[in-house]
């Protein structure tokens, strides 16, 4: 284990045991009311490697803490379908329309997944970058180094719905939009 934690460094050893340990814990709630385990988690991993992707070209040092970020930055949803019964209508709400879910949660609830992300990453004592990063992953404002995290959150489990504001958002950041096209296929594959 010493070996291992050496090898990878602090942050991909924190990063891993995160992701595993979240993923871990998470439920797993039935398929209705607009959720879908498998596409839920296909999505997530979609948008983890993309993220991983755009930090090794802006930020390579925090290429795994981006992935996990990402990966785990809608974790509130399978928690939410499990505990709220309201919460499928919104969900099925927003994969019928073109709208933000956090949005559409505040309007329902007054609050949204991401701040239930990061009510989960608090009981569990993720460190404080990651529970900005939860609890903004939809805002405007960037959310310091975990930005390529930042950047994927409108990916949408319809595969090309949010990617023109993915494309976007990279260029913003001094990626070119081909770039960044290239970088989605190569996270799809």
């Amino acid at each position: 284990v010493h070996q291992a934690a050496t090898l990878l460094g602090r942050n991909q050893l924190e990063a891993l045991l995160i992701s595993i340990g979240a993923r871990s814990v998470l439920p797993d709630p039935p398929a209705e009311n607009g959720f879908d385990h498998s596409r839920f988690w296909a999505t997530s991993s979609r948008r983890a490697t993309l993220a991983s992707l755009i930090a090794a070209r802006i930020d390579p040092t925090r290429q795994s803490e981006n992935f996990t970020a990402a990966l785990l930055q809608d974790m509130g949803i399978p928690v939410l379908v499990s505990r709220e019964a309201r919460y499928g209508d919104v969900l099925a709400q927003w994969h019928a329309e073109d709208a933000d879910l956090a949005t559409l949660e505040q309007e329902v609830f007054g609050w949204h997944h991401g701040e239930v992300a990061a009510w989960l990453g608090e009981r569990w004592d993720f460190p404080e970058h990651y529970l900005d990063l939860l609890r903004m992953h939809h805002a405007a404002t960037p959310a310091s180094h975990l930005l390529p995290a930042q950047l994927v959150a409108p990916i949408r489990e319809a595969d090309v719905e949010g990617h023109h504001q993915v494309i976007a958002a990279a260029e913003a950041v001094g990626l070119a939009p081909d770039e960044t096209v290239a970088l989605m296929d190569e996270a799809e594959e």
